[in-house]
This record gives C-alpha cells, structure tokens and sequence, in this order.
C-alpha cells in the first residue's frame, strides 16, 4: 500500500514518512496523522509569520515562529527514520517550551505586551498537548500522559517562567484593539482544528476500507487453504487407499512366490541322496524369495552326477529357468544313464534352446544358464567336468612336485597356491567361454578328466558370490579372494566351512544390497 509511485507528490511523501505494512494498524494511523500536523503546522506556521511581517508590521514574532521550523522538520526526520514514538513524545515536550520562550522573546522585545497577546501562546501550547496525547494514547499511553502532564505544567507555571525574565503578565492591560486579532488567531485554531479532526475522519475511513479489503482477502485465503486442506486430504485418503491396495497386491504377490519357494525347493535334490557317499554342504542364498540358481544330484549305479547351474536373472524369471533346468536333467539322465559330462551338457543346451524357441529364426529369446557338471566315478574315482562359463575347484593337501608339473602343463588345468597355507594348492578346472543356451558361436562342449583322491575337496558355485559388492570401497569380493578363502578353509571341517564361507558373506557385504543369488557346494571325497 505504501510503496511510493514515482510520480508521488511531496505533500504525499511527507505524510508517509515512517510508514510501513509492517506496523500495526493504528501506528500507521497515529504516524500518518502527526505528519499530516506536521506539514500543516509548517503552512500555518509560515503563513503567519509572514501576515505578521507584512500586515502587523512586527519583527521579532515572526523571527520565534521561523525559528520553530527546525522543530517540525527534526520530528519529520525522526519518522523518516521509524522512531515515531520519540518524535511525537519530543515533540509534546519542546513545543510547549517552544511557545512559552516564543512569548518571552516577543515581549522582551517590545511586541505582544497585552493580555490577548498572552493568551495565543497558551492555546498553541494546549493544541500540541491534545494532538500528541490523541496520536500516542493508542501505542504508549506511558509517553502520552508524561507528554500531557508536561503541557499541563508550562501552562500552570506560565506566568512565573514570564517572571523570571522580569515578565509581569498581571500588570498587562485589556486592549481592545487586539479583540480582532484575537478573533482571527481563535478562527485561525478552529479551522486548524476543524482540519485535522477532518484528515483524522479521512484517515479512518481509508483504513476502515483497507482492513475490511483485507478481511475479504483473509476469508478468500481462508476458503482457499479449506479448499486446499480438503484436498489435501482426500489425496491422503487416495494416498492412504493406494498404498493399502499396493499392501493388499504386494502380500499376494510375496505369498504367491512363498509358494512357488516351496514348489523350487520340492524340486532340488536331497542332500541324503549323497550325504552317505561323501561328506558335502550346499550354501544356497537366494537374492530374492526363489532363486535363479539351482544344484541337482544324480546317483546312477556306481557314479554320482552334481550340477552346480546359474539361471539367467534372479527371482521369479530365474526361478522358471532353473525349474526347466531340473526338469530336462531329470529327463536326459532318466532316458540314458551311461552318458559324459559334455553329452549331458549338450542335450540340455538343445533343450533349453528348443524350449524357448531360440532356435527359431529372428528369436530374441537369450536366456540360459551357466553351470557346473561333474560325475565321479565311486569305484575309481575319476571325475569328469564340463562348464559352461563356471570352472570347477579342487582343493588337493601335500600334493607332490611331479604332480604339480604335470597339471601346470595341462591347458585346461590352472594352479593357485596361497603363501600362508603352502600345504594346499587348488587345481582350477577351466570351463568352456559359451553358456547353455544359444551362443553367437556354438561348438559342442568339452569334457575334462580329473584323477581324485581320498581327502580331495571338490567346489562347485555361481558367480554370485565372488561378484557380490562390499568391503571398506565397496569393490567385488573377486575370484582371487574366493581362492584364497577356499585354501584358508579346506582344513577344516565340511559343515565348518559353510558356516565360514556365510559369516564371511554377510561381512563382506555389511549393508550393502545383495545383487545376486549365491551357491557354493563343498564336496570331500
């Protein structure tokens, strides 16, 4: 409201002086009122003097009255800087004196010796009391009646401070010349009354119609934050009705693959099927509720087939991979019994891929599986192995120079000794470079013949856990890390070491999110 226009006025800017949306309603008022007196005063003020300079022929008079001018503008200056209270407190204080000495000053020299004369100071003394009393009885009624007391007291001792100065009002005489003058002076203080009683009406109606705009501004803001509020709320209610429904849809759909855990865990092999032959754990940690990642174990006659498989993905589309993984298994071995390694591996790559329709032409079908095979022989103790991407670790105790030379020659043998375990040396069986599954470049798989021997620990696993993320840089675990953990362990006992290699997983990982399924298989001979 009161931001000054460009092409405002000065009387306008005088009387805004101090002014803000920040004050309260009636400091607004009391502010813009005073300066309205104010710029009055210094009308009449000038008007005066110079009615008495050219009209009444006086001197000193009109030399009080301009010296008064400073008064005014030193409470203008002081709204201008905001401290309104102490201008008008001020101001109730100097201009009595002010009118007092203006008095003393005329008579000293010569002019206003009559009564009538005496009486005009007093009415301006009066008048100044009045105006700072009604502008600061709203804000500081404290300063308004301290003000007005402080008039009251230089009109009951006006008399004396004139006799200080060798003054004596008393011995002053009726002069009805100056009936006139008075009655001017009188009129002049009437009209001076009657404006500002009429700028104080102006003033309050424009204020009414301010504060009734803002009420109605108010009450539209207040509809409008109703309004606001009860969509609010009825958003929250969608909000609150969605995530129940999302709730609702995310228990079935947790339930449906609790179920379908069951189904997946109802097809993996029992363990009791080998556990007499070999002693033997299987740490299986699914990513998800049911696992991309499958084993499966065969016993046929006197040899024993193990599968260590990772579907393609994790979850529920893992977890129908690896159901046709167990299921063709089961279906290859039951038909022919007498098959290697890489025969089986090859059926079931012609499975999977007819299954999914990737032997059609233009098939974006590429799921698959990684995996493990090995068979031994319980009677000799040959193994064969085939991988496809996985390799097979074998952990061998006090193996012998000529053993070790023969194996670092073999191209599909890798050796890895570790330094703080010198008595154990794991011999990697290297997997081929294609997955079960269509492959841009297919060749039949391979088969590797390994000798075992007693004490022999066999791994088989994904790659979920050398590729979990974790640690102080929260790096991959790597193959080279797996390794040596292997050797750290293979002295200890078989169920030992899948309570090991779990502690080892969940520290590795700490709060990092688990990115994959996880088997390994630990199998001594």
């Amino acid at each position: 409201m009161f931001t000054m226009e460009k092409k405002m006025n000065l009387w306008k800017k005088i009387s805004i002086l101090g002014v803000s949306d920040e004050m309260p309603i009636y400091k607004q008022k009391s502010t813009i009122f005073f300066n309205i007196v104010m710029r009055i005063s210094i009308i009449v003020m000038i008007s005066i003097a110079l009615l008495m300079i050219f009209v009444l022929k006086l001197k000193y008079v009109p030399i009080g009255i301009f010296a008064g001018l400073p008064l005014v503008a030193l409470s203008l200056f002081l709204n201008l800087k905001g401290k309104v209270n102490l201008s008008i407190f001020i101001t109730s204080l100097i201009f009595p004196i002010y009118f007092t000495f203006l008095s003393v000053f005329s008579k000293l020299n010569g002019e206003g010796l009559t009564i009538i004369y005496s009486m005009v100071p007093r009415f301006g003394i009066i008048i100044m009391s009045v105006i700072s009393f009604a502008v600061l009885g709203f804000g500081d009624t404290k300063k308004a009646f301290s003000g007005a007391i402080f008039g009251l007291l230089i009109l009951i001792f006006f008399n004396k401070i004139h006799a200080l100065f060798g003054i004596n009002i008393k011995n002053f005489e009726y002069n009805k010349e100056d009936i006139n003058i008075l009655i001017i002076e009188l009129t002049a203080i009437f009209v001076f009354i009657i404006m500002i009683v009429s700028i104080l009406q102006k003033i309050n109606n424009e204020y009414e119609q301010i504060v009734t705009k803002q009420k109605e501004e108010l009450e539209e803001k207040n509809i409008e934050i109703i309004a606001q509020k009860d969509e609010i709320e009825t958003q929250r209610d969608n909000e609150r009705f969605q995530k129940e429904k999302i709730e609702v849809q995310n228990k079935e759909i947790t339930d449906s693959i609790k179920y379908a855990s069951r189904i997946q865990n109802a097809a993996l092999p029992s363990l009791d099927l080998i556990s007499n032959l070999f002693e033997l754990f299987v740490f299986f940690k699914p990513r998800d509720i049911v696992s991309g990642d499958f084993y499966w174990f065969k016993k046929t006659e006197s040899k024993t087939i193990v599968v260590a498989a990772d579907c393609t993905g994790h979850g529920v589309p893992g977890a129908f991979v690896s159901l046709l993984g167990i299921s063709f298994l089961n279906e290859i071995i039951t038909k022919k019994n007498n098959l290697n390694s890489d025969e089986i591996v090859n059926l079931l790559r012609d499975k999977i891929k007819h299954s999914m329709r990737q032997d059609e032409a233009n098939s974006e079908q590429k799921d698959g599986m990684d995996l493990a095979l090995f068979i031994i022989d319980e009677k000799t103790l040959n193994l064969q192995f085939t991988g496809a991407q996985n390799p097979l670790y074998i952990v061998r105790k006090n193996m012998n120079s000529s053993e070790l030379d023969k194996f670092e020659q073999n191209k599909k043998i890798r050796i890895f000794k570790d330094n703080k375990h010198p008595e154990y040396t794991l011999i990697e069986l290297k997997a081929d470079r294609m997955p079960v599954g269509i492959y841009l470049i297919e060749k039949d798989f391979s088969r590797t013949y390994f000798q075992l021997k007693k004490e022999d620990i066999i791994y088989s696993f994904s790659d979920g856990y050398i590729d979990q993320f974790g640690g102080e840089k929260n790096e991959k675990f790597l193959s080279a890390n797996f390794k040596k953990l292997l050797v750290c362990i293979a002295e200890k006992p078989i169920h030992a070491q899948k309570i090991i290699l779990d502690r080892k997983f969940k520290d590795w990982k700490g709060n990092f999110e688990q990115l994959d399924d996880v088997l390994v298989i630990g199998l001594k001979i």
